[in-house]
């Protein structure tokens, strides 16, 4: 079962990394996913909701920060070496990387994992 579930993987995996590969989503895609240019506009949300929000938008950002951080904590330092999933740019020979590739697992994603607990605390 694990050998065809990994060749589900792979073969998405290149179909969407390769076959639909286009030069719009090649340009935006860094951009979307480089976390450093979040920074500012969520910083701003953060701060807003902290200035304006009285104590429950107060109350919201604490909570919200620590909800993110033992998101992000139980993601990286738990779960990651649970599953021990090997990054695609390690083990893909016909890779297009666009971005350079960490050396951390893959597996589950600390941005979906943060996402996720902050949308569902926002909600």
């Amino acid at each position: 079962m694990t050998t065809f579930l990994y060749q589900i993987d792979h073969y998405l995996f290149v179909l969407i990394n390769s076959k639909l590969a286009n030069p719009v989503f090649d340009f935006l895609m860094p951009i979307i996913t480089n976390g450093v240019i979040w920074r500012y506009p969520i910083g701003f949300a953060v701060l807003l909701l902290f200035i304006f929000g009285g104590k429950k938008g107060r109350l919201a950002v604490l909570f919200g920060g620590i909800l993110i951080l033992l998101s992000d904590q139980t993601s990286s330092h738990i779960l990651k070496p649970i599953f021990h999933r090997i990054r695609p740019c390690h083990v893909v020979e016909e890779l297009r990387l666009l971005v350079g590739c960490s050396n951390s697992f893959s597996f589950p994603s600390s941005h979906a994992t943060n996402n996720f607990a902050a949308a569902v605390f926002f909600s």
